[in-house]
């Protein structure tokens, strides 16, 4: 008799286990989707939200900001496969609320979110107006200030490896 409850008890476990099993298998596989489908991962654009154009005023003249950051040469410099995030943000609700995203590429600046950045950098937009004494001044003066915040997306030492020709730069973020 205590040999049937041993594998009655050992069936049952196994049957639990394994049903477990499935179960999170399949909460991975679900996970992974959603992660794919909802943060841009395998290429997809990511979420479609537009944003009003911003116009930054450079020499008395008003230029899209897409324009004058296409036109740095930092944004000229990057590598052929670069992607970045930039994104403005103000405090207006009392809380920080993105007003605008920009993916940059080598030589290009397009509003709309990257669909898999490198680096996604952060920036209150009360220094637009800094801009026309230039990004890295602009960039310099924010971080100095504490409101820019930079996250990788790729381990440092792809990143490094990926952009170490952009070391001149250096100073626009604070290094």
């Amino acid at each position: 008799m205590k040999k049937v409850k041993l594998i009655v008890l050992i069936v049952v476990v196994l049957v639990i286990v394994i049903a477990g099993s499935f179960f999170v298998v399949s909460l991975i596989k679900n996970k992974e989707n959603n992660s794919s489908n909802n943060s841009g991962g395998g290429g997809s654009p990511g979420p479609q939200i537009t944003f009003p154009t911003k116009v930054v005023n450079i020499n008395g003249e008003s230029v899209s900001l897409e324009s004058y950051l296409a036109s740095q040469d930092f944004v000229k410099d990057l590598p052929k496969s670069a992607s970045i995030s930039l994104k403005l943000y103000n405090f207006n609700s009392g809380e920080r609320q993105v007003e605008n995203v920009y993916a940059i590429t080598k030589g290009s600046v397009r509003a709309g979110f990257a669909s898999n950045p490198d680096v996604e950098i952060m920036i209150h937009s009360k220094y637009l107006d800094d801009l026309k004494n230039g990004l890295c001044d602009a960039v310099a003066k924010a971080k100095d200030n504490g409101d820019v915040g930079i996250e990788t997306k790729i381990s440092t030492t792809s990143l490094m490896l990926k952009y170490a020709g952009m070391m001149k730069y250096k100073s626009c973020f604070g290094m």
